[in-house]
């Protein structure tokens, strides 16, 4: 009984050997190409010269002239 589940065996362990999953490390290194745009210092710019409009003609705006 033992000889007759042989050629069963050996089959299931061929499929299972040529279902082998590889991992491997790309010869290549990986690059990430990014494209940043930075508009903090243009923000921060506009800011203060809004803060300056502000002071000179808060009139204008229905605010007083000392925001501080």
């Amino acid at each position: 009984m033992g000889v007759a589940r042989l050629p069963v065996l050996v089959t299931i362990m061929v499929a299972a050997s040529a279902c082998a999953v590889k991992f491997e490390a790309p010869e290549e290194p990986i690059r990430l190409q990014i494209d940043i745009t930075i508009q903090q210092e243009v923000l921060i710019k506009v800011d203060r010269a809004l803060d300056d409009v502000f002071e000179e003609h808060g009139d204008i705006f229905g605010l007083s002239g000392d925001s501080e």
